[in-house]
C-alpha cells in the first residue's frame, strides 16, 4: 500500500546511510499524511536535511496531529501506545542524532496544530519541541511502563539530539534543576521520572555543578528541597563546590531543608561519610552555635556513641547554654551504649526461643486431587461470575465474549499443584506458576484456596508457599501486599494450632518455605487500607522479639536508613506504625534512644505523642523531661513541662513551681501551670492582678496581630471582680483574648481559668458569648450574597442546558429547577474565609460557656462537617471542656453516630480524655452524666419566683405539664409581677425554656444509646443500672418501656420490667428482687426462648406500655450452616426503591449515608457500633451526589470492622467479617433493617441491574 512512495524513496541522497527497515517504518509513518508530494518532501527533509519549509505546509494539513499521532501527557492511554510505536525508528542504534532531531521537527510541528497545550510551559515556545522529543523516547508511560530496554534512553544520544536544535551540554541539567516543576501537574507530579530513565543521567548531573549549585541557592525554599530529593533520590554525588552547599543546606534552621539535605548523605553515605564526618567535626569545635547544635544531633546520627570523645571535648569549650545541654543530653544517652559496648548490655531482652519449622513438609493423602479439584471449581466460578457479570452489563460495554475459557488452563495447574507438592523448588515474583494480582475473579480464587486449606487443615510452611502462589501476598512492584483472607487464616490457625505463635516464629516459617524472613516485618511496617498496625492481633511478647533481631525495616520507617523510593506515598504512615511497634518493646532499644527522645520533645504534633509512648518505660524518663525543661528552645520546655502533667508525675512538682518562677515565655508557663493543675496544686498563689495589669498593658503596646484584627475588642462586656465588687481593667480580657490566640489551643489556660472564675459568673457568661458568637460569625461568613448566589447558579444552570442540548443522551434526567436550586444552595453556602487560625480564643469560650451552647456546637457540626472538618474538631474540643452532662452526652453520642469518620474518631477520643479526667471508663461516663433538665426522682421540678412557686412535672410522654401553688395548670409561666424583679423572672424563665431543651436532646441521644446496648448485649451492674438508669427521673421512664434481663453465674435466671415506683416486676406481674453484683441488660427476641419473649410482647400489650424500641415481633434472622462461612447477606439483592425513600428509611433506622467515592457517587449506608468495633453495611446500586430522586437497587447486607487505623470509610477499604463474627442480635436488628428498607419499595425485579443503571 505503500507503493505510492516506493519510488520517491529510490531518489533520497540517504547521506547518513539509513538502514532499509528505518526507511520502511519512516515511510510507514507519513503514509498517513495522505498527500505524496507532502510525505515525499517529508521524507527529503528527516533524510536528506533538505527544505525545512516543509514544516510550514504540514500545519496547513487538516488533523494532522491526530494522523500522526502525536501525544501529549493528557491523551489517553490507547492513543500513549499507538503512537509509541513510532519508537521503534528511534531505538535503532544506528540511528543518527541529526535525523532523529528532524523527525521531532515533523512530529512537533503536527503537534502544533492540534490545539492541545504543551505540559512544560516553562520553557520558551521555541524549545518546545523539547518536549515534544522526550513525548516521542516515552510516550510520557514511566510510571507504567519501564524503559530499561529502550536502548536510545542514553544520555549521549539526547546530548546529541539537543546539539543538533543548538541547545549547549547544560540545558538538560538546567531543565532538570532550575526549574520548577512543581507549578505544572504532570512534569511535577511524577518528579520528572522520565529524565531518571536516562542511562548516565547520574554522571552527567554531577558533571553540571554550576548547575546544581545555581540551583540549591534558589531563594524558593520549596524548589531547594525538590532538587535535594531528587539528587538523594537518584544518588547524583555533588562534587566539591556543590558538596559544601548541602553541608551547609544541612544545618540550616529550616527543619525541612536541614532534613532533605542530611538525606542526601544518608542516601551517599558509602560515597561521602569519610568527606562527611571531618566536617562536622570541625563545625562542632568552630562553628556557630546553631551549626553546631544541628552537627551535633547529625554527627550521632552518622556515628552513634562512637563520637563520645569528640563531645566531651567540645563539652569542655562551648560557651552556649544551648550547645552543652544538648552535648550533656547525648551523652547521657551514650552510657548504655558504652556499657553495652564494654560487655554489659543495656537491652536486657529476654528473647524467646524461636520455633523452628522443617522445610520437607507433610503433605495430607490426597492432597494433589483435592488441590487439583480446588483449581477447577475457580474455574467453575469465575466462568460463571464472568457469564453473570455480562448479563448484567450494558450491551455497549462489553468487551471479549460472554463465555470465558478458564482462567488457569491445565498446564498452568500443573505448575501451580508442582510447585506446593516440591517444597525444594524455590519460588519468587518471576515463579511461572504464581497467579498475576490482576487475575480475573481473584477473589474468587483466594476463598477456593483459603476453604482448601482449612479443610485440608495445612500446616504453615505450605500453606505459605499455596498462599504465595495465589498471590495472597508478596511484593507487587515495589511494594509488599498481605491480602485479608491470608491475615485472617494466619490468626486462625495461631488461635487453633499454635496458641503462642510470634512474629520470629513466622519469620522461621517464612525462611522454610524459602521467603525472606523480612517479609515479616512488611507485614507489619508496610502501609495498607486493608489493614491496620496489627493485622494478626498479637500480644506485644509476639511483636518486639522479632524487630529486635530484624530492625531494617524500622530504620527505614523512622529515617535512619534510606528508603528505596523517597517518595513513597505512605511514608507517613509507615512511620507511625514503626512507633507502635516500638512501643511494644518493655524498653526502648538503645538504638533508637536519641531519635526518640528527640522526637518526644520536639515540635513535631504527629510523633511527639507516638514518641512518648515508646518513652513510658525509659531508663531516667524523668530526670531527662527535667532536664529538657532547661532547653533553650520554648517548644521543647513547654512539651517537657506538659509531657510531666500527662505522666502525672507528681514528684516533679517542686523543680516545676522553681521553674515557672523563672519562666518568661507564656507558652512555657502555661504549660507548666496546666500540669501543676493536673497535680491538684492550689494555683491561687500564682495570682497576682497588678502584675498581671502591668503584663497586659505592656502586651498591649504591641500591634495586634492580623489574623484577629477582625475581634470586636470594642464591645467586650465590663467585667468585674466578683470579692472586691471593682471593675476588671479592660485591657486584662483584651490580653487574655490575644493570649489564647498565641496559644491556638481551644483547651483552657489554668491561670486565665483562674482569673476568669474570679469574676462575676453573669459577666464571664456574656464573655464567653462574645468570644463564640464573634468566632462563629467569622468563621461562616458568607462569600455571596442571595443574589449573587442567584445569579452565579444561573449563569451555571445556562451552560449546563448548552451541554444538555449538544449531549441530550447524558442529561435525560436533568431538572432544571432542582439543578438551579442545589447550585443556589452550593453558593449560598460558600464561606468567605476562615476563622481556624484563632482557634485558641474559643478557650475564653470554653471556661466561660455553660450548656446553652451545646445545640449551637452540634448544630454548626452537623452543618459544616463536609466542608469545615478542622472547625468541627476545634468545636468539639472546644465542647470537652465544658463541664456538663449535655455537653459530654453530645460528644458521647458523635462518636458514636455521626457520618463523617475523621469526627467520630475525634468524638471518640475526646471522651476517653475526658473519661480519663475524671477516672471513669467510658460507659461509667456515659451512664453518670445523664443530664437530669433539673427534674427530680419523680419527675418534678419546683419553679420559684420568691413570693409565688410553680411544679413542672414530667408527663408519661415526656411533655411538662406546669402548675401553680393552688394546683391549677398553666400554660406558660407568668411574667414577674410588680413585687418580683423583673430581670430575675427573665432568667428563671430562660433557665426554664434551657431546661426543655435539655429534656429533649436526653431523649434523643439516651435512646439512641439503649437500643446500642441491646443489640451489643451491654451489661451493667445491678448496683449502678438502678442508681444511674432506674431512679434518673428521665431514663428511669425509659427503663419503664423496656423488658430487661439479669444473670447471675453467667446464666439468665430472670427478666423483669420497673414499675412507676421504680419496683421490678417479671411478665407474671411477681416482684423481683436482685443482688447489686447481678448483670443487667437489655432483653431481645433472640436471646430468650420464643415462649417467653411471645409473654412479654403480650405483657407490654395488655399494660399498654409503648416500648422505646421493639425488642420483641420481628423476625430473628436464622444463621443456617450455609450462612456461616459467608460474609453478607444477600437475600434481598435486586429489590428496588426510590432512592430518597431508601435514604429516608435508612436513617430513620439510624443508618449514615456512606463516602463519596468516585465521581461522587456512593454505595453504601451505615451503622455504627462502637463498643463491639463493628459497623453494619447496606450496600445498593449506588447514587450521585447531590443526591437525585431515582430507582436504585438493594444489593447486600454485611459487616466490617472498624478500625481505628484508618479514615477510608469507602466500602472497598474493608474487608467484610464472617457472619458468624457478629452477634445473633446485630444480625437479626440489621437483617430485620434491611427487610423493612426492602418491603417498602417496588419489590425484587430481575431486570434490576438495567432498572437502576444511571
Amino acid at each position: 500500500m505503500f507503493e505510492w512512495l516506493k519510488p520517491s524513496s529510490k531518489k533520497l541522497k540517504n547521506p547518513e546511510n539509513l538502514a532499509k527497515e528505518v526507511l520502511e517504518l519512516l515511510i510507514q509513518e507519513f503514509e498517513r499524511v495522505e498527500d505524496p508530494q507532502l510525505a515525499n518532501d517529508l521524507l527529503r527533509y528527516v533524510v536528506d536535511g533538505e527544505d525545512d519549509g516543509v514544516l510550514l505546509r504540514l500545519k496547513a494539513v487538516p488533523d494532522i496531529a491526530k494522523k500522526l499521532r502525536t501525544v501529549t501527557s493528557q491523551t489517553y492511554s490507547q492513543a500513549r501506545r499507538r503512537s509509541h510505536q513510532r519508537i521503534n525508528i528511534y531505538i535503532n542504534p544506528e540511528v543518527p542524532a541529526s535525523f532523529a532531531y528532524r523527525l521531532v521537527q515533523v512530529v512537533h510541528a503536527a503537534f502544533e496544530t492540534s490545539g492541545q497545550p504543551i505540559q512544560w510551559q516553562h520553557i520558551p515556545i521555541d524549545l518546545a519541541w523539547v518536549e515534544t522529543f522526550f513525548a516521542e523516547l516515552t510516550g510520557y508511560n514511566v510510571p507504567n511502563h519501564r524503559l530499561e530496554n529502550n536502548v536510545r534512553m542514553e544520555i549521549e544520544f539526547i546530548q546529541a539530539v539537543l546539539k543538533e536544535g543548538g541547545l549547549p551540554e547544560s540545558f538538560l541539567a538546567e531543565l532538570v534543576f532550575l526549574e520548577k516543576p512543581g507549578q505544572f501537574h504532570y512534569y511535577g507530579y511524577f518528579k520528572q521520572e522520565y529524565f531518571y530513565q536516562v542511562k548516565g543521567i547520574r554522571d552527567y548531573l554531577a558533571s553540571q555543578p554550576e548547575v546544581l549549585l545555581r540551583a540549591l541557592e534558589d531563594p524558593d525554599l520549596s524548589h531547594r528541597i525538590h532538587v535535594l530529593e531528587r539528587i538523594a533520590q537518584k544518588k547524583v554525588l555533588p562534587r566539591e563546590p556543590t558538596l559544601k552547599r548541602v553541608l551547609a543546606m544541612g544545618l540550616s534552621n529550616a527543619k525541612t531543608e536541614r532534613a532533605a539535605a542530611q538525606k542526601v548523605f544518608s542516601f551517599l553515605r558509602d560515597s561521602l561519610s569519610d568527606w562527611l564526618v571531618p566536617q562536622l567535626e570541625r563545625i562542632i569545635l568552630e562553628g556557630s552555635a546553631n551549626e553546631q547544635f544541628h552537627a551535633l544531633n547529625w554527627l550521632w546520627q552518622v556515628q552513634g556513641q562512637t563520637c563520645t570523645p569528640l563531645l566531651n571535648r567540645a563539652l569542655e569549650q562551648t560557651k552556649s547554654k544551648k550547645v552543652r545541654l544538648e552535648i550533656e543530653k547525648l551523652l547521657h544517652l551514650s552510657q548504655p551504649l558504652e556499657a553495652e559496648k564494654a560487655g554489659e548490655p543495656k537491652d536486657e531482652f529476654n528473647l524467646p526461643e524461636a520455633k523452628t519449622y522443617s522445610t520437607d513438609y507433610h503433605l495430607p493423602d490426597g492432597f494433589e486431587g483435592a488441590l487439583r479439584g480446588a483449581l477447577e471449581r475457580y474455574n467453575q466460578r469465575a466462568i460463571e461470575a464472568h457469564a453473570k457479570a455480562w448479563d448484567r452489563m450494558d450491551p455497549k460495554w462489553r468487551r471479549g465474549e460472554r463465555t470465558l475459557d478458564p482462567p488457569l488452563n491445565p498446564s498452568r495447574i500443573k505448575l501451580f499443584v508442582g510447585c506446593v507438592m516440591k517444597s525444594e523448588v524455590a519460588l519468587s515474583d518471576r515463579t511461572s506458576a504464581k497467579m498475576n494480582h490482576q487475575y480475573l475473579f481473584k477473589d474468587l480464587l483466594h476463598r477456593e484456596l483459603i476453604e482448601f486449606a482449612r479443610t485440608q487443615k495445612l500446616s504453615l510452611v505450605p500453606f505459605l508457599r499455596l498462599a504465595f502462589l495465589a498471590d495472597l501476598f508478596g511484593y507487587r512492584s515495589h511494594f509488599f501486599i498481605s491480602e485479608h483472607p491470608f491475615l485472617e487464616y494466619l490468626k486462625d490457625y495461631r488461635r487453633e494450632h499454635e496458641p503462642g505463635l510470634t512474629l520470629l516464629d513466622l519469620a522461621n516459617a517464612f525462611q522454610a518455605a524459602k521467603f525472606d524472613p523480612e517479609w515479616v516485618g512488611d507485614m507489619y511496617v508496610t502501609y495498607s487500607w486493608a489493614h491496620d498496625f496489627n493485622p494478626l492481633d498479637l500480644p506485644n511478647d509476639a511483636i518486639w522479639p522479632y524487630f529486635h533481631l530484624f530492625p531494617h525495616k524500622l530504620d527505614v520507617a523512622l529515617g535512619l536508613s534510606p528508603r528505596n523510593d523517597p517518595d513513597w506515598y505512605w511514608a507517613g504512615e509507615e512511620t507511625k506504625r514503626a512507633y507502635q511497634i516500638l512501643a511494644t518493646f518493655p524498653q526502648p532499644p538503645s538504638r533508637y534512644l536519641a531519635l526518640l527522645w528527640e522526637k518526644a520533645l520536639g515540635p513535631g504534633k504527629t510523633e511527639r505523642p507516638m514518641a512518648q509512648a515508646c518513652l513510658i518505660h525509659a531508663a531516667d524518663r524523668d530526670t531527662m523531661i527535667l532536664k529538657a525543661l532547661e532547653d533553650g528552645r520554648k517548644d521543647v520546655r513547654a512539651n517537657a513541662a506538659a509531657w510531666l502533667g500527662k505522666l502525672n508525675a507528681r514528684e516533679t512538682e517542686p523543680v516545676l513551681q522553681k521553674v515557672l518562677k523563672k519562666e518568661k515565655n507564656d507558652e512555657v508557663k502555661a504549660a507548666i501551670m496546666s500540669s501543676l493543675e493536673s497535680f491538684g496544686t492550689d494555683l491561687d498563689k500564682f495570682l497576682n492582678r497588678k502584675a498581671l495589669l502591668d503584663d497586659a498593658q505592656k502586651a498591649l503596646r504591641k500591634p495586634t496581630p492580623k489574623d484577629i484584627a477582625w475581634f470586636p475588642f470594642d464591645q467586650l462586656p465590663q467585667m468585674v471582680w466578683e470579692k472586691a465588687n471593682r471593675k476588671v481593667e479592660p485591657e486584662i480580657i483584651q490580653y487574655f483574648i490575644l493570649q489564647a490566640f498565641r496559644f491556638k489551643n481551644p483547651e483552657p489556660n489554668p491561670l486565665i481559668q483562674r482569673y476568669l472564675m474570679l469574676m462575676r459568673a453573669e459577666d464571664r457568661q456574656k464573655l464567653g458569648e462574645l468570644v463564640f458568637n464573634s468566632w462563629l460569625v467569622q468563621d461562616t461568613l458568607p462569600r455571596y450574597t442571595s443574589d449573587e448566589a442567584r445569579q452565579m447558579a444561573e449563569k451555571d444552570l445556562a451552560q449546563v442546558k448548552v451541554w444538555a442540548a449538544r449531549s441530550p443522551q447524558y442529561y435525560q434526567d436533568f431538572n432544571e429547577a432542582q439543578y438551579l436550586k442545589a447550585s443556589y444552595n452550593r453558593y449560598l453556602n460558600e464561606c468567605l474565609g476562615s476563622a481556624i487560625s484563632s482557634k485558641g480564643i474559643l478557650s475564653i469560650a470554653a471556661i466561660c460557656c455553660g450548656p446553652e451552647i451545646v445545640p449551637r456546637v452540634e448544630k454548626y457540626v452537623r452543618t459544616w462537617f463536609g466542608h469545615r472538618m478542622a472547625q468541627s474538631k476545634v468545636l468539639l474540643r472546644f465542647l470537652s471542656w465544658i463541664d456538663h452532662p449535655l455537653a459530654i452526652q453530645l460528644i458521647l453520642s458523635i462518636s458514636t453516630r455521626f457520618r463523617t469518620r475523621g469526627i467520630q474518631q475525634e468524638a471518640t477520643l475526646l471522651a476517653d480524655e475526658i473519661a480519663s479526667r475524671k477516672g471513669w471508663t467510658r460507659d461509667e461516663m456515659a451512664d453518670r452524666t445523664i443530664p437530669d433538665a433539673g427534674f427530680d426522682r419523680d419527675g418534678k421540678q419546683v419553679i420559684d419566683y420568691g413570693a409565688r412557686q410553680f411544679i413542672a412535672t414530667l408527663q408519661d410522654d415526656f411533655s411538662i405539664q406546669l402548675t401553680n401553688a393552688d394546683g391549677k395548670t398553666i400554660k406558660d409561666l407568668p411574667n414577674a409581677n410588680k413585687a418580683e424583679d423583673e430581670e430575675e423572672i427573665k432568667l428563671i424563665k430562660k433557665e426554664f425554656t434551657a431546661s426543655k431543651k435539655e429534656l429533649k436532646q436526653v431523649l434523643k441521644l439516651q435512646q439512641e444509646r439503649l437500643y446500642e446496648a441491646m443489640c451489643t448485649q451491654r451489661t451493667w451492674l445491678f448496683e449502678d443500672w438502678n442508681r444511674y438508669l432506674n431512679l434518673h427521673p428521665i431514663m428511669g421512664r425509659y427503663c419503664q418501656r423496656l423488658v430487661w434481663v439479669a444473670s447471675r453465674d453467667q446464666a439468665i435466671f430472670t427478666t423483669f420490667r420497673p414499675m412507676e415506683d421504680r419496683s421490678l416486676t417479671d411478665v407474671e406481674d411477681n416482684e423481683v428482687h436482685l443482688k447489686d453484683d447481678d448483670l443487667i441488660s437489655i432483653a431481645h427476641q433472640s436471646v430468650l426462648e420464643p415462649a417467653l419473649a411471645h409473654a412479654w410482647l403480650e405483657h407490654l400489650q395488655d399494660y399498654e406500655v409503648q416500648p422505646l424500641f421493639i425488642q420483641f415481633g420481628r423476625k430473628t434472622f436464622e444463621l443456617t450452616p450455609e450462612l456461616v462461612k459467608k460474609t453478607a447477606i444477600e437475600s434481598f439483592e435486586g429489590h428496588l426503591i426510590n432512592s430518597f425513600k431508601l435514604r429516608s428509611i435508612a436513617q430513620k433506622l439510624g443508618y449514615s449515608c456512606g463516602s463519596a467515592e468516585d465521581g461522587g457517587w456512593f454505595y453504601t449506608y451505615f451503622k455504627s457500633f462502637p463498643s463491639l468495633k463493628i459497623q453494619a453495611v447496606i450496600e445498593f446500586s449506588g447514587n450521585v451526589l447531590p443526591e437525585e430522586n431515582r430507582t436504585v437497587a438493594l444489593i447486600s447486607l454485611y459487616f466490617i470492622r472498624l478500625q481505628e487505623e484508618q479514615a477510608e470509610s469507602y466500602a472497598y477499604a474493608h474487608q467484610p467479617l464472617a457472619l458468624k463474627q457478629v452477634n445473633q442480635v446485630i444480625l437479626s436488628e440489621c437483617w430485620n433493617d434491611l427487610k423493612q428498607i426492602a418491603d417498602s419499595g417496588m419489590g425484587y425485579d430481575p431486570d434490576w441491574q438495567k432498572k437502576s443503571a444511571y
